[in-house]
């Protein structure tokens, strides 16, 4: 008691210590990657002990291919936090386990996570998933909800388990679509919104036992799998409305593309659906610069 009414003073008088609560709160090793992370790492280090990020290794960039570490390494490093970047889970085990974390989090990280890791913390691992599952089981839920013209998307938070996405449901809500959201701003805005929400519930009711897993229908299941460059490839059998869902689910990467008579490729670089047609607005021809149409 004593020490809490001290951290409580030199907060005042010095603005040193910015979270007495974190005394209370969990202790947490993250599993992410990308900039998606970000807004919860800073919810995670602001409510619990973030004590690690775990992400994956520096990538080569650009035309230069500088090698360049991921958003959530370098928000790790601004904020003081250890960050692992492993090129292999198999036996990483020993070096989490200093960490004695009571839970894990994962948030697109980009690898499979071994099952005596998933175990390893005492509260298991969460995991926030951007579909309603058991649909859009895999890597690309929200591309695939935009591909496959879903009136309903959402957003889960599963307790992981080895097999892919199967885990049972801890937390889920449903979002309407109308058919003109694109995929990166679902993730970046209303996806993010809501799976923040949902995953400090879900901790909080983690840390206090009140956890209800619901275990995954049977019933409709499907899989989505990593996206390709190739993907994005406007074909001649697609119809327009196909085409604009394309568009949409990979705009900015990998975006979408067809061919010339020559083979030259070309970018659609902006695009837009009226009257039941697909209307493109600007492309890049291959080696070109942008026309505006």
């Amino acid at each position: 008691m004593y020490s809490s009414i001290l951290l409580i003073y030199c907060e005042k008088q010095t603005g040193w210590y910015t979270n007495v609560n974190n005394l209370y709160s969990m202790r947490i090793v993250f599993f992410g990657t990308p900039a998606l992370c970000l807004h919860y790492l800073e919810m995670l280090h602001s409510e619990h002990d973030l004590a690690a990020v775990v992400c994956n290794p520096d990538q080569p960039v650009g035309r230069k291919q500088i090698l360049t570490p991921p958003p959530t390494a370098l928000w790790a490093k601004s904020h003081s936090i250890d960050c692992l970047q492993p090129a292999r889970l198999k036996g990483f085990d020993a070096e989490l386990a200093h960490y004695d974390a009571d839970i894990y989090v994962v948030i697109a990280y980009g690898k499979i996570i071994p099952e005596s890791i998933i175990n390893q913390p005492r509260l298991g691992t969460l995991n926030v998933h951007y579909s309603l599952l058991p649909r859009w089981r895999g890597a690309c839920p929200v591309e695939s909800t935009i591909l496959h013209g879903d009136d309903l998307g959402g957003v889960c938070i599963q307790q992981m388990r080895y097999e892919l996405d199967t885990g049972p449901i801890l937390a889920q809500q449903t979002i309407a679509l109308n058919g003109d959201e694109y995929a990166r701003d679902l993730r970046d805005g209303v996806m993010g919104d809501i799976g923040i929400e949902l995953l400090r519930q879900s901790l909080t009711q983690a840390e206090s036992g009140t956890l209800e897993p619901v275990e995954q229908s049977d019933m409709g299941i499907t899989s989505c799998f990593r996206i390709r460059k190739s993907d994005g490839e406007l074909l001649d059998s697609d119809d327009d409305i196909t085409r604009w869902r394309k568009y949409r689910a990979y705009y900015p990467w990998p975006g979408v593309f067809t061919f010339d008579n020559t083979e030259k490729r070309i970018k659609i670089t902006q695009a837009d659906y009226q009257d039941g047609k697909f209307i493109i607005q600007k492309y890049i021809r291959e080696g070109e610069s942008e026309v505006i149409l």
